[in-house]
C-alpha cells in the first residue's frame, strides 16, 4: 500500500465504488487510511426515503458544501420502505388513508431542498413521490430546475410535463410513470425543448391512454386503412428530441379494483392490445423503435423504480 501513490488509491476506488454506495462503505472499515480515500465516495450514491431520513440528509448538505459536490447518483422516496403508497391503495385515498406525515406535506420542502443542494452534481436521479397530493407540485419544481450533467432521470407520481428549455441538456434516459394517460407528452414540443439530447423514453403506468396512444400513432406515421396516414388527417407529427431512437411503454403500473373498469374485459386489456399493434407498425417503420412492457400489477412501485434505476446508474 505505501508504494503507491494516494492519488493512484484514489483512483482505483473512484473505479471500484459505483454502484449503490455498499462498496465504498465496506472499504471504509479496513483501514484508517482506506477510510480517509474513501471517504469522498461514501457520499457518491445516495438513496434517501421517509421524511425522517430526508430531513437528516438535508441538515448534512446544508452544513457541509464538501458534500454537496460529491452526491453523483441520488434516488429519493417520499413513502418509507414497505410502505404502501396511496396511489396503490384499491379505492381512491381518503384524508384518513393518507399516512399523517403525508398530509403535513413536510416530504416536499425537504425533497426540493435536497435537490436544490446538490443538482448541479447529479449524473442520475430517482424520484418516487407516492403522494397524488404534493407529487404534480414537486414534480413541477424539478422540470423547473436545470440539471447540468444529469444523464438519467426517472420519476413516479402525478407529473407534469418537461417545458424549460435546455434545462436537461445531457439526459439520454427518461423514465416517467404515474399519468394514466400523459396526452401533449411529445406533442407539445417541450421535452425536445428540454431534453435535445434523449434517446430513450419510457412511459409507465397507462390506463384508458386512448389520447395518448393516438400520439404514439402520430409518431410512428402507421397507415391506416385507407391508406392515409394518422398525422395527415389530424394534424403534423409531434416535435420529437432530434436523437430519440426508443420508447418503451408499459401499461398496469396501478393496480385498479374490478368495480372501476367500464369494459367486462378489464381496464388494461385494450391498451395493450393497441400498444401491441403499434409496436408492429414501429418495426416496419424503422425510425423510432416502440417497446411494449407486459402487463404488471406493481404493489410496491418504490421498490421497481429502484431496481430500474440502480440498473440504469451501472
Amino acid at each position: 500500500m505505501e508504494t503507491l501513490p494516494v492519488e493512484l488509491h484514489s483512483h482505483i476506488l473512484q473505479l471500484a465504488c459505483t454502484d449503490d454506495g455498499s462498496t465504498a462503505r465496506t472499504l471504509s472499515l479496513v483501514s484508517k487510511y482506506v477510510h480517509q480515500i474513501a471517504d469522498p465516495f461514501l457520499s457518491q450514491t445516495l438513496i434517501v426515503s421517509g421524511s425522517d431520513r430526508l430531513n437528516l440528509v438535508a441538515n448534512k448538505l446544508i452544513t457541509s458544501p464538501n458534500l454537496r459536490r460529491r452526491v453523483r447518483h441520488l434516488f429519493l422516496s417520499d413513502q418509507k420502505p414497505h410502505e404502501t403508497p396511496a396511489s396503490d391503495q384499491q379505492t381512491p385515498p381518503t384524508p384518513d388513508d393518507v399516512p399523517i406525515q403525508s398530509q403535513e406535506g413536510n416530504e416536499m420542502p425537504l425533497i426540493i431542498q435536497i435537490l436544490d443542494l446538490t443538482s448541479q452534481s447529479l449524473h442520475s436521479l430517482g424520484l418516487n413521490i407516492s403522494n397524488p397530493r404534493i407529487s404534480p407540485h414537486l414534480l413541477g419544481h424539478v422540470f423547473s430546475m436545470t440539471f447540468p450533467r444529469l444523464y438519467t432521470l426517472l420519476a413516479h407520481g402525478l407529473y407534469p410535463f418537461p417545458y424549460l428549455p435546455r434545462s436537461l441538456p445531457q439526459l439520454e434516459y427518461l423514465h416517467l410513470s404515474g399519468n394514466r394517460n400523459p396526452h401533449g407528452l411529445f406533442q407539445t414540443g417541450g421535452l425536445a425543448a428540454a431534453c435535445p439530447n434523449l434517446t430513450r423514453v419510457k412511459i409507465s403506468g397507462l390506463m384508458y391512454a386512448r389520447s395518448f396512444i393516438k400520439e404514439l400513432e402520430d409518431i410512428l406515421h402507421p397507415i391506416m386503412e385507407d391508406g392515409d396516414s394518422y398525422s395527415e388527417i389530424h394534424h403534423p407529427p409531434p416535435a420529437l428530441p432530434p436523437h430519440l431512437q426508443h420508447i418503451a411503454v408499459a401499461p398496469g403500473f396501478f393496480h385498479a379494483p374490478k368495480s372501476w373498469c367500464p369494459s367486462p374485459r378489464g381496464c388494461t386489456d385494450n391498451t395493450l392490445e393497441r400498444l401491441k399493434k403499434l409496436e408492429e407498425c414501429s418495426e416496419k417503420s424503422g425510425d423510432v423503435e416502440l417497446q411494449v412492457g407486459e402487463l404488471r400489477n406493481a404493489h410496491d412501485v418504490s421498490s421497481a423504480l429502484l431496481s430500474e434505476w440502480l440498473e440504469a446508474m451501472c
